[in-house]
């Protein structure tokens, strides 16, 4: 597998309109409709003159050249009193066969320490929705911050994912209070063989419309520390998968106490 990065300001038209049909033959092979892709994704990649726009597109193809997974990571900036912030929002998935196999939480974390790297001194967040318990077990167990089950929401992250909800036109099914679930669309693959930690029973019980197409929302500050403390924990679980061949190693750098869905 290999990828290719884009950055949208540097996509002139016609660039941009391929790209995004790549994405959306990707996604509707996910999702049981074009909802989520074809009119989604659109909308919020022309949201604003391509000269603008912040937002980077990894693209993944197999060894046959064909795209089976993208990550778009979408850069929002926006208004938090008097001073500008940026929100850095990962949309990502792989078709349903490479689902397991492949994840984009480097790429994501890569992301945010170049942004944040870049702009030292400019306060940057980080928001998902999450689809599957198997997207959010990836991050909560990385990126302690993104636990709601240890971590919920500050009153100024509640404001924040108001705003951004409101800005994208997103509405909130939440039943219990300090949540955020929108209705994105269903996903085509099945979880039955999901291997439950502590993470995706947390997602399960607060989001258990999942299948029918409704996703959780989280939202952390993306400083140093937490910065450090992903980009550890993610290289933690590529030498756990190594186990066969290191197993050593899960004595030197004792795991999370959730297992691998690996």
């Amino acid at each position: 597998m290999y990828s290719q990065f884009f950055k949208v300001a540097q996509l002139d038209e016609p660039a941009l309109q391929k790209l995004i049909h790549v994405l959306v033959a990707i996604d509707t092979q996910v999702f049981t409709s074009t909802l989520q892709g074809k009119h989604y994704l659109a909308k919020l990649l022309t949201r604003m003159p391509h000269s603008q726009s912040k937002d980077r597109v990894i693209v993944y193809y197999d060894q046959d050249h064909q795209p089976i997974g993208f990550n778009f990571i979408l850069m929002e900036k926006m208004k938090s009193g008097k001073r500008s912030i940026y929100i850095c929002r990962p949309i990502a998935t792989f078709l349903p066969q490479r689902i397991g196999n492949q994840s984009t939480m480097f790429d994501a974390i890569a992301a945010m320490v170049r942004f944040k790297l870049a702009h030292p001194h400019q306060q940057v967040y980080f928001l998902s929705f999450f689809a599957s318990p198997f997207a959010y077990h990836l991050f909560a167990s990385r990126y302690p911050a993104l636990d709601l089950q240890r971590r919920p929401l500050s009153p100024k992250l509640h404001q924040l994912m108001q705003s951004c909800m409101q800005k994208w036109g997103l509405h909130n099914l939440a039943q219990q209070q300090g949540l955020y679930i929108i209705h994105s669309d269903a996903l085509k693959i099945s979880l039955q063989n999901l291997e439950k930690s502590k993470h995706t029973r947390f997602f399960i019980r607060v989001n258990p419309g999942f299948q029918e197409g409704q996703s959780l929302g989280c939202i952390a500050p993306i400083t140093y520390p937490n910065l450090c403390v992903g980009t550890i924990q993610q290289v933690k679980h590529l030498f756990y998968r190594k186990q066969h061949k290191w197993k050593r190693l899960r004595y030197i750098f004792p795991l999370h106490k959730t297992k691998s869905l690996f």
